[in-house]
């Protein structure tokens, strides 16, 4: 019988009071001497409520504090302090900053009993009763019974909800479902009734099951089927006075990985001292089943939560040896999966027990034999949960596993499922990490169909279609000798599916796969389609799938890393059984467990919560345990090693239910932290996270060795899970990879002085996490950073930089900057820096004067101790003779002979005179929310000159990442090619274009914002933007500038798009310098900087002033703010037709119409009286010509 959750924070108000502990008092006067850098006023902790607090054997305490605003709590708003000999050594908090501007209101309008009734009708469950309350405690919490909803008692407790900038009063309920395994923690607006937030403390593990799934005799026909291990049991067990259970023992990932054997409970018996059947603390067991104090492991077919009928029992002697058959319904060996779901669950308690897991933690004991509070939580674990439903088609407990995790003191859940074992249609052969089905594709409406079992197979190595434009098979593959024979692997985008495997089957392929892309209608790549039939689809005489973007990046690792990668269509059926049973994986055991183990340790035993956030890393946790318990002696970090590869119908190297298998290899598996960007599951942000647990743990075996006695706390696997156990204990709630990593290095630093710091760094920084890198608000939005911390490089560091593009006879501003991060003093230091023919040094402009020698100045330091800095500005002068010569200019301001297309959208390039470098107009295209793909052409230009180079000056607005602008060239009258990054000298390309949008990899844009304001005064800088051309010298190049955009959202501001001035060819004259550092005047090792270029502008210069704002148009508003109405004055030189807009701040025009402007003024007026209140903008376009104002309505 489940027990009922309560979120019993041992909670009480406290203010800074003499009797206060003094642990808890130097927590306090910690905070408050963190409130400025955590940006809290004295109000947002002046109200704290503690969770729980431990104080560990080696005396080290944790302090759990939750953020309150008069006494109610704010959910999740913990504070984490430990502190060691009297000392703060680590502290984590995501607290609430001002929080008294952002309470909505401080009272409920609304019962508890309402809000219930509220979540019943949001999560779609009919009621015909009313809750109950059956009790009220002295914490604010409330106890209700409602059967119809939940299964045990609902608690109800007022919060606060952080919602965008608001705290919003919630009721917030605990419900344990009664008709599935969902247990959430809900949350209702106490004053309106509403639905605020859920958070499921069950955690599924449905991992897109059978993406590989076996379709030979490689798996299951290899494994025995009864007695499997060496000798007769009877005659093992004979006299034996300990329990005995014949399972598949640790390291024994699952039945493909090895024998079963017999093994007792007295492995680690620290952490199990009454062995594993004891509840009372006293010598001899309990139970004769398989229930003790740690875990009760059971039937649950019906999926009520109780037992079915007839226990697992070992009997007096307590001997659970049961036959099993593999090649049988794993319900005829019923007992021996019991068996081994038990033992795995012991196994997980002891050993997490020993890396720091304890009673005081919150671990899962029915008894806690230290006495601290929150026992009877034993794990509830469940065997063939809801299989007898699933075959009645009453529920969907199938291909899956999960955990729940309540606060301390309350059952753990664990519910193991049956996993089916399935044939398929297109199965992959070789290699023998991906060997298996690809069972989830979708199928064209054209082409030949998939062979059945009595046909001929279609069978052949994969080969990627490559054509002179990308990866999308549009255009005739430029690899037909490549392709033929093959099975084309081509990428979703650009044209008609039909079209695409017409390409490829024209090449020679005999058979073709369409990849998905991320961002098509808001998608990530992971969704099945099917394909419609387009272009040429009547041609089409070859079979072709489509399939989820991760099995294509899987298939391309291995064609990368040179393997062949071989596919068969035909209709295939199963092998063995109908299902596999995950009660015989220790893997996905060791995962499920892991869920309970990151749960009750991040933010305390009695938060549970706190793992909701889009970023938490709880897959990767549970990840990382299954790998590390099921870890072989002479295994390999470098070797692939899948999850899940028994119950998904793999063979051992099989590569799982990842993205990737787990490697230290990046050749097998190169995630990095930006892998978890455009993605949605929990799985695909803890494939990343645990890529680099799986890192670390091999570079602490490498420093310390493996034993697989975890007894052993000085083995190199030990102290890597020690570091990721006491890492979940200092993160903060709802952590990121920023703050995990950080966690786990004050861990290092608590309990090992820091000593693997360098380890850590290289570690992290290898994949993306290093010092530099930054979480961001969502899994969208992190910046990847592979530098260690700083002071781990030891040497003399020095930095440059200087103006990049100074008018000839101007000065340069060079910024000099560096540290000494050698950890000894360094005598003698001094900086040289280039001063090239054409330059001078400014006499006085330096906060050091330089020695002068030659083409070189010599800057004295002097001696500097280790983390001393210097900062030197100075200045240069230029040589006004020394210039770059204009070649060519486009300013667009008079007649020009460029041209512009659209090939797709409704925006065209204009000319704008709102918005130019020079006066008075530049080249414009805004940026919309429906697919574009516009460009505008110059005329051919004859390249010369010693160093030809093309410079435009732009500012954009776009969507990051996903709409933005390309420069394209065709030399000699030939096709147009993408500029690519590499031939920009200066400000080129910023952001990776999302493929989406082009559907080519590897695309990069000028996108996002420019500095400056798109809102009101559209003031900001220009951007210079310079090609090299010298390639092209004695040909005619003509250049395109490109726009293109998805069908998704664009920039909030009205103003947005590419906007384009002074176009130059240029012969240009640059500067290049590098400055270096050296101790021992000179002698010692020397650091240098990167080279540093100041481009010189020619004499022809135009006018600088940014933003300049000058209309063909004269447009007047009033009144301003508009009420009812408002009239719209326009002018413009001669008698035009315009059209007249009235844009809302989505950038969308609520008002259209088309007026005739005779030259003098013209007057509309327009009835504002149904638009709703707010900002909006004006728009007054004829052709290029576009002018805007504001307007105001009340």
């Amino acid at each position: 019988m489940k027990q009922l959750i309560l979120f019993l924070l041992v909670v009480f108000q406290f203010s800074l009071v003499a009797q206060a502990p003094v642990e808890l008092q130097t927590a306090i006067n910690h905070i408050h001497t963190k409130a400025e850098v955590w940006q809290l006023k004295s109000a947002d902790y002046a109200d704290l409520m503690i969770s729980s607090e431990v104080i560990n054997a080696q005396g080290v305490s944790y302090l759990y504090l939750n953020q309150a605003y008069q006494g109610i709590p704010i959910r999740n708003a913990m504070a984490v302090i430990v502190l060691k000999d009297g000392k703060v050594v680590s502290d984590a908090n995501n607290f609430v900053q001002n929080i008294e501007s952002k309470i909505k209101t401080k009272s409920e309008k609304i019962s508890a009993s309402q809000a219930i009734i509220n979540a019943a009708d949001h999560l779609g469950v009919a009621i015909k009763g009313s809750p109950i309350m059956s009790r009220r405690n002295n914490t604010g919490k409330l106890e209700f019974e409602l059967p119809e909803l939940a299964s045990s008692a609902i608690t109800a407790q007022l919060k606060y909800e952080l919602v965008g900038d608001q705290l919003v009063l919630v009721w917030n309920l605990q419900l344990d479902m009664k008709k599935n395994a969902d247990y959430w923690d809900f949350n209702v607006d106490a004053n309106t009734g509403q639905f605020v937030s859920k958070y499921n403390y069950t955690v599924y593990c449905n991992h897109q099951h059978g993406q590989y799934n076996r379709h030979d005799d490689c798996g299951i026909a290899t494994i025995r089927s009864n007695d499997d291990h060496a000798q007769p049991v009877g005659n093992l067990l004979m006299g034996s006075d300990t329990p005995m259970y014949n399972v598949y023992e640790l390291p024994v990932e699952s039945p493909i990985h090895g024998q079963r054997t017999i093994v007792s409970d007295d492995q680690y018996t620290v952490s199990s001292p009454f062995g594993w059947h004891d509840v009372n603390g006293q010598p001899g067991p309990e139970y004769t089943i398989t229930r003790g104090n740690n875990v009760y492991a059971f039937q649950d077919k019906d999926n009520n939560d109780r037992p079915d009928g007839i226990e697992t029992d070992g009997g007096e002697e307590l001997i659970f040896d049961f036959p099993v058959d593999l090649n049988k319904d794993p319900r005829v060996s019923e007992h021996a999966a019991v068996t081994n779901l038990f033992y795995m669950n012991n196994m997980m308690h002891d050993i997490s027990n020993l890396l720091g897991f304890t009673e005081e933690f919150g671990n899962f004991q029915a008894k806690n034999y230290t006495g601290v509070d929150g026992q009877g939580d034993h794990v509830l674990a469940q065997a063939f949960d809801g299989i007898n439903l699933f075959e009645a088609g009453g529920n969907d407990n199938i291909n899956n596993a999960n955990f729940s995790t309540p606060t301390d003191g309350f059952n753990g859940r664990m519910q193991m499922y049956l996993w089916t074992n399935r044939g398929g249609t297109v199965a992959i052969d070789a290699p023998e990490t991906l060997k298996g089905f690809i069972n989830e594709y979708g199928e064209g409406q054209f082409g030949a169909p998939i062979p059945n079992e009595n046909e001929p197979a279609i069978s052949g190595s994969v080969a990627l279609a490559r054509t002179s434009a990308g990866t999308t098979g549009c255009t005739s593959l430029t690899n037909k000798e490549e392709m033929n024979g093959k099975v084309a692997l081509i990428d979703r985008g650009t044209c008609d599916f039909s079209h695409k495997v017409y390409n490829a089957q024209q090449a020679g392929a005999i058979a073709a796969i369409i990849c998905n892309i991320p961002g098509i209608n808001g998608g990530n790549g992971e969704e099945i389609v099917g394909m419609a039939a387009g272009l040429n689809a009547e041609k089409v005489t070859i079979p072709s799938i489509f399939v989820k973007k991760s099995d294509c990046d899987r298939i391309r690792v291995e064609i990368n890393n040179g393997k062949e990668v071989v596919i068969t269509f035909k209709k295939q059926d199963s092998t063995g059984p109908e299902y596999f049973d995950g009660s015989l994986d220790n893997g996905v055991i060791a995962h499920e467990y892991g869920h309970g183990i990151s749960t009750r340790l991040t933010g305390g035993r009695l938060q549970s919560g706190c793992l909701n956030n889009d970023e938490q890393m709880g897959e990767g946790w549970s990840d990382y345990f299954a790998l590390i318990l099921t870890q072989k002696e002479g295994d390999l970090g470098s070797t692939p090693r899948g999850i899940g590869t028994f119950v998904s119908g793999q063979g051992t190297d099989g590569g799982g239910i990842r993205r990737y298998p787990y490697s230290t290899d990046m050749n097998f598996n190169p995630q990095t932290y930006k892998d978890i960007r455009n993605t949605s599951s929990p799985h695909a942000v803890g494939e990343v996270w645990a890529d680099i647990l799986w890192d670390m743990h091999w570079r602490f075996i490498d420093l310390y060795g493996f034993d697989p006695d975890w007894h052993n706390t000085k083995s190199g696997n030990f102290i890597a899970a020690f570091l990721v156990v006491e890492g979940l204990k200092l993160q903060p709630c709802e952590p990121n990879f920023i703050t995990g990593r950080n966690a786990i290095m004050k861990a290092d630093s608590i309990y090992f002085d820091g000593a693997h710091g360098r380890l850590l760094w290289e570690t992290f920084a290898r994949r993306g996490v290093g010092y530099y890198a930054s979480a961001g608000k969502t899994r969208n939005d992190n910046v990847e950073d592979f530098n260690v911390l700083p002071t781990l490089i030891t040497k003399l560091k020095i930095t440059k930089t200087a103006d990049g593009l100074v008018d000839p006879g101007n000065e340069i501003t060079v910024h000099l900057k560096g540290v000494n991060h050698i950890p000894a003093r360094q005598n003698d230091v001094i900086i040289t820096d280039d001063m090239p023919d054409g330059l001078s040094y400014v006499a006085g402009s330096a906060d050091i004067e330089p020695v002068i020698n030659g083409n070189q100045l010599i800057f004295n330091l002097g001696d500097m101790e280790y983390k001393d800095e210097f900062d030197i500005t100075y200045k240069l002068k230029s040589d006004k003779t020394i210039k770059s010569t204009r070649l060519e200019y486009e300013g667009f301001d008079n007649n020009y002979d460029w041209d512009i297309e659209n090939i797709k959208g409704s925006e065209d390039w204009f000319t704008s005179f709102d918005l130019y470098k020079s006066p008075e107009v530049s080249f414009t295209i805004f940026n919309s929310d429906t697919e574009g793909d516009a460009s505008l052409f110059s005329i051919p230009y004859e390249i010369r000159g010693t160093f030809p180079v093309m410079r435009f000056w732009h500012r954009h607005n776009t969507q990051t990442g996903v709409d933005g602008g390309l420069v394209e060239i065709s030399v000699d009258g030939g096709p147009y090619q993408i500029v690519g990054k590499e031939k920009f000298i200066r400000n080129g390309y910023n952001y990776p274009l999302d493929y989406s949008t082009l559907a080519d990899p590897n695309i990069w844009a000028f996108s996002g914002k420019t500095e400056g304001d798109w809102k009101e005064t559209l003031e900001g800088s220009w951007i210079d933007s310079y090609v090299d051309l010298t390639e092209y010298i004695g040909h005619e190049v003509a250049f395109k500038f490109r726009f293109v955009c998805n069908e998704d959202t664009k920039p909030a501001e009205v103003i947005n798009g590419w906007f384009i001035d002074d176009f130059e060819v240029l012969d240009m004259i640059k500067y290049s310098t590098q400055a270096c550092i050296s101790a021992d005047n000179g002698a010692g090792e020397r650091a240098c900087t990167d080279v540093v270029e100041t481009i010189v502008n020619t004499d022809q210069l135009t006018s600088s002033k940014d933003s300049h704002i000058n209309s063909y148009f004269k447009v007047g508003v009033t009144p301003n703010p508009a009420g009812d109405y408002v009239a719209v004055s326009v002018a413009a030189p001669s008698s035009v037709k315009a059209e007249l807009s009235l844009l809302n701040t989505d950038g969308r025009a609520v008002y259209h119409s088309t007026i005739d402007v005779k030259g003098d003024v013209t007057v509309k007026t327009i009835d504002t009286s149904s638009f709703p209140a707010g900002f909006y903008l004006i728009r007054v376009v004829n052709g290029k010509h576009v002018t805007t104002e504001k307007l105001i309505i009340k």
